[in-house]
């Protein structure tokens, strides 16, 4: 990858704190890691957490940038949304607002629902296995 930045999707985190996987730990370990602030908002709006859960968010959050959801962002989002209505492909308001800010930062996402990113034209896609 020529980048050494990478965006954390909010499911790739998830799993982290719910054990699942190290993908989060490795990108850490290997990357300039960012969160979207439409996943921080996705990931302080989960009900359910454990007090140790809450502890590996806190300490996640404490070391990663949150890169906003800025005009540039919204433009990017904007135009994605109209392209993947029009091929009959939505991914949700949310996603969509995440690819925005990678697309405007032009920056890769880990994520694990690549098949579902992969309707975003020139979003560059790293799955938890790659990582």
């Amino acid at each position: 990858m020529a980048t050494s930045r990478l965006v954390l999707d909010t499911d790739v985190v998830i799993d982290h704190l719910r054990r699942r996987t190290e993908a989060v730990n490795i990108a850490l370990a290997k990357y300039d890691v960012s969160i979207t602030a439409i996943s921080h908002y996705e990931l302080l709006s989960v009900k359910f957490m454990s007090v140790r859960q809450q502890a590996s968010l806190a300490q996640i959050l404490g070391i990663v940038d949150v890169i906003p959801f800025d005009v540039t962002a919204s433009e990017h989002a904007a135009q994605l949304w109209n392209f993947l209505r029009s091929q009959g492909q939505l991914i949700g308001v949310m996603d969509t607002h995440i690819a925005g800010i990678c697309l405007s930062q032009n920056l890769p996402l880990l994520t694990r629902n690549t098949k579902h990113f992969q309707r975003v034209p020139e979003l560059k896609i790293v799955s938890p296995q790659d990582i």
